[in-house]
């Protein structure tokens, strides 16, 4: 029996547990040379390549059924197929990742600009770079549906793998603003980091904004909204366009809606005087 080893000796070698080789055995898909009449595993050295060979198809992400079936069909062809398959696989999981890890940059961002919104007082003047927002306009909905209509959004940017990261926004038309009717939304936003076919797309223009950090439930944003329309009107400003509400801190980050953070930003120009 000097040629060969226990199973406990084989397994310190592969750098795996005993159970993981009588688990292995079991199913099939690599079993030890020799049993005796207690069923005592014992295994050869030259099992070694075997084993790290299962190792590596492990490694590489193949399933245990999967190696079962390249193993009992090992071919130069398959074997090569086989690669084929897994590094296409492997290519889907590094892109995945990647899309993953820009997701959280990109909350990260989020998150660093709504702790250092509490820094801001008042309203303030900002200067945005062009931004491309995925969109769904509701321009037809009523307050009664509008949690209805963000949940579909949703539901489109996760069927659609559209996720980026950034919370959803609400646009406002320039004319409800003037109206005061701060709860019609007019779109839906999704900020997007490059523009996309196929998809309803809109344009923040490049340009200068009045800005304010609305804090607590969206319920209040007029509050807001009234101090921005009277800093634009006292400072000589118009009101260019239709406003974006870009969530900074919600549910995700703190524990009550009074709590959470909001960006308005209106796009401004100056009056011209006659």
């Amino acid at each position: 029996m000097n040629e060969y080893l226990t199973i406990g000796e084989f397994s310190k070698l592969c750098g795996v547990s005993r159970k993981t080789l009588i688990f292995y055995d079991n199913i099939g898909i690599f079993s030890p040379e020799y049993k005796n009449e207690k069923n005592y595993r014992y295994y050869r050295l030259n099992q070694f390549d075997a084993f790290s060979i299962l190792t590596d198809l492990r490694d590489i992400g193949m399933s245990l059924n999967d190696i079962k079936n390249y193993l009992n069909k090992k071919s130069p062809e398959n074997y090569l197929n086989m690669l084929k398959q897994e590094n296409y696989k492997i290519k889907k999981r590094i892109n995945k990742l990647k899309r993953i890890s820009n997701n959280i940059e990109n909350k990260i961002e989020v998150a660093y600009s709504g702790i250092n919104a509490t820094k801001n007082e008042g309203v303030y003047i900002k200067k945005f770079d062009e931004e491309y927002l995925i969109v769904s306009d509701l321009h037809n909905s009523s307050q009664e549906t509008v949690m209805i209509d963000i949940i579909k959004f949703l539901n489109y940017c996760n069927e659609n793998d559209i996720d980026y990261g950034y919370p959803i926004g609400a646009m406002l038309s320039k004319e409800s603003i003037e109206n005061r009717v701060y709860k019609k939304i007019l779109k839906l936003f999704v900020k997007s980091d490059h523009k996309l076919k196929d998809c309803n797309m809109h344009i923040k223009k490049e340009g200068l904004y009045a800005c304010i950090i609305h804090k607590g439930s969206y319920e209040k944003t007029y509050e807001s909204y009234e101090k921005l329309l009277q800093y634009i009107h006292d400072s000589g400003y118009e009101i260019e366009g239709g406003s974006y509400e870009n969530t900074l801190l919600d549910f995700f980050a703190v524990k009550s809606e009074g709590e959470y953070l909001t960006e308005i930003s209106i796009p401004i120009k100056k009056v011209e005087l006659l």
